[in-house]
């Protein structure tokens, strides 16, 4: 019984482990709408993201992605930076990218901060709304919204 028991548990983590590599090939392979193509173009839009922070905060950082979407030449992504050796973590990091050619470049970082009269950044549907009004030409479903 015990020896049924068993392989019917690896039955059950061998398709489980299956269909994960079914959906992972699917996001990687660019078949998810919204989704990176491949490893590269995110490696690239990425790197965007990171001399941009580094440009306006001077610190190096790594990602933790939390959202990574991608239609056309646009990239929308929502990242929990932190130091390249893991100790220091910093305020997330969302923002907006344009590809040109072969070139990512970030078009606007969402302010982490909220100041007296930046309520649009404060609140996510204004936040968005505003966002889709300065650029009409992203795709309407790129922030998941």
């Amino acid at each position: 019984m015990r020896t049924l028991r068993l392989v019917g548990a690896v039955v059950c983590l061998v398709g489980l482990v299956m269909s994960q590599e079914a959906y992972t090939a699917d996001t990687k392979g660019g078949n998810v709408p919204g989704q990176p193509a491949q490893d590269s173009e995110r490696k690239a839009i990425l790197d965007a993201l990171r001399a941009e922070v580094r440009r306006v905060t001077g610190l190096q950082t790594v990602f933790v992605v939390r959202v990574l979407r991608v239609e056309g030449a646009w990239a929308w992504a929502e990242t929990l930076p932190q130091s390249p050796d893991g100790k220091s973590r910093y305020e997330p990091v969302s923002g907006l990218l344009k590809r040109t050619g072969l070139n990512w470049k970030v078009i606007e970082l969402r302010p982490t901060e909220c100041a007296d009269g930046d309520e649009e950044w404060c609140d996510d549907d204004r936040y968005f709304a505003g966002l889709k009004r300065r650029f009409p030409q992203v795709p309407k479903n790129l922030f998941g919204r």
